[in-house]
């Protein structure tokens, strides 16, 4: 396993944080705070990976058939076969991921995978904004230790590429798919140790728009895989994105951003996130997974994004879990002219914006990680 950099920040108060740290670094944290343990929690509606039961719903069908079905007839194929509750056909050549990786393949053809909607040919070579081809690309793998409990620790397999690419990314080394990284291909799964690990999740960079990858990379996965996997994305995507990992993720962990369009267009540079983040979480809720949305306090950012995200995720607090995180760190493209985001969120802010968030939705809502 491989990282790009593990990251460390000393304060001034004496304080010092790892960012994202990983099984290697459990020695060192133990020694700075004896009393420092992995916390770890159910993740509910559980029992197998999904991926196994699509990979065991066989078809009708020759492999060489999937390509002489028009794109129509295959979506249709596909959703009568998720919603089919009878007995698995025992005839086949073809599963229902081979029939997802089908139409995966067909959106790289005319990409509108995430909010940009590019429509360029990837599968022909051409790069749109996430400037990623066909293929996925893998820039890190380690095993986390400070996930979500119901997820950690958690291997987590970092792919290249982003079709969002904030200024203030906390991941930036991520999101250019033309630096260092990897082929997401079948032997990774060989190098994998994941004895550790209670969930495999795919994040990045951002995954949602290298899905054809990923699915071709689940398709080789080991007959004795017994892991959640959990889709940690930054809730960019279109709804074909959703509809594809429907009986494939076992928990997303969506990242909530911006509510403004003028925050988003200035930040991100695009009008139409809090849309897209919506109809997002109305598919993520249709599919009766575990959601457990972060929301990264932005400093300045309350009253214009938080608070209305906030408002708008309440009327969903019985059936998902939020994470407020306090450790944005102005990374990336911030400089010091772009207060107040050249700074750390405030301990005022993050116990404003906590308390706000219980009042809406009540304390069992909230994702505790501290």
């Amino acid at each position: 396993m491989f990282r790009t950099s593990l990251k460390t920040r000393l304060f001034e108060d004496g304080r010092m944080e790892i960012v994202d740290p990983d099984m290697e670094s459990l020695p060192f944290l133990k020694s700075i705070d004896p009393g420092f343990r992995i916390k770890m929690g159910r993740l509910s509606n559980f029992s197998q990976p999904r991926v196994m039961a699509s990979i065991m719903r066989r078809l009708p069908y020759k492999k060489g058939d999937l390509g002489e079905i028009s794109t129509t007839d295959l979506w249709m194929i596909h959703d009568k076969t998720l919603h089919f509750d009878g007995g698995l056909p025992s005839e086949g050549e073809v599963n229902l991921l081979d029939l997802k990786i089908e139409l995966a393949k067909r959106e790289l053809k005319e990409c509108r995978l995430c909010g940009r909607g590019c429509g360029v040919d990837r599968w022909l070579g051409e790069r749109g904004f996430c400037a990623l081809g066909a293929d996925g690309k893998v820039g890190e793998c380690f095993i986390h230790i400070a996930e979500e409990a119901p997820i950690n620790p958690s291997q987590n397999i970092g792919v290249m590429g982003c079709g969002l690419q904030c200024r203030f990314c906390q991941k930036y080394d991520l999101i250019d798919p033309k630096g260092q990284g990897r082929p997401l291909e079948p032997s990774l799964w060989e190098e994998l140790d994941s004895r550790t690990a209670r969930s495999l999740s795919f994040v990045g960079g951002n995954p949602d728009e290298s899905v054809y990858g990923i699915l071709g990379f689940l398709a080789h996965v080991p007959s004795s895989f017994k892991l959640p996997v959990v889709w940690n994305s930054n809730g960019y995507a279109s709804r074909t994105v959703y509809r594809l990992l429907r009986g494939i993720v076992d928990a997303y962990v969506p990242d909530m951003k911006f509510f403004r369009s003028a925050c988003s267009r200035d930040l991100a540079g695009c009008d139409n996130y809090f849309e897209m983040f919506r109809n997002g979480i109305e598919e993520m809720l249709e599919q009766r997974v575990p959601i457990l949305v972060r929301m990264l306090i932005l400093p300045g950012h309350l009253e214009c994004c938080h608070i209305p995200l906030i408002d708008f995720l309440s009327r969903y607090s019985n059936e998902l879990k939020l994470n407020l995180l306090s450790q944005y760190y102005p990374d990336y493209k911030v400089s010091s002219k772009d207060a107040p985001l050249n700074r750390r969120p405030s301990s005022l802010e993050t116990e404003d914006l906590r308390f706000y968030a219980e009042l809406k939705g009540g304390k069992s809502w909230l994702v505790v990680n501290d």
